[in-house]
């Protein structure tokens, strides 16, 4: 069991320094919390999209509600993954095409920052119905 627990438990250092990096700088407005990964960023911690888009670093910090990790994509457009406990934001993340996912799990596509800047401003929206 060890020799198969363990090397799955490994983390890339290169991960774990960017998982620090996003913990000491994500933006917290209205209790929505994000960070956006710049292809600047991805680069400097060699990381793929992919491999930048672990969205739950973000997870339950605080008072905070909704959390979303925004991803520059090799095509420019950004990536939007979104999560919360309890708001549902399925239908936010819906408007931005192609978006959506599962009530409290999902993604969204902004074609710019000021999309990027337009679904946080809707997702803030969003707790104030809740809160």
């Amino acid at each position: 069991v060890w020799d198969v627990n363990f090397p799955l438990s490994i983390r890339e250092e290169k991960k774990v320094r960017f998982n620090a990096y996003v913990m000491l700088n994500y933006k917290s407005e209205g209790k929505v919390l994000y960070f956006h990964a710049t292809n600047k960023i991805q680069k400097k911690f060699k990381l793929t999209p992919t491999e930048a888009s672990d969205v739950g670093i973000l997870a339950n910090i605080g008072d905070c509600k909704i959390w979303a990790l925004f991803i520059d994509q090799p095509d420019g457009t950004i990536r939007a993954r979104v999560r919360s406990n309890e708001i549902w934001i399925n239908h936010i993340c819906a408007k931005y095409k192609p978006g959506g996912g599962h009530e409290v799990a999902a993604g969204a596509t902004c074609y710019s920052k000021k999309e990027m800047f337009n679904l946080i401003e809707d997702l803030k929206s969003e707790v104030i119905k809740h809160v």
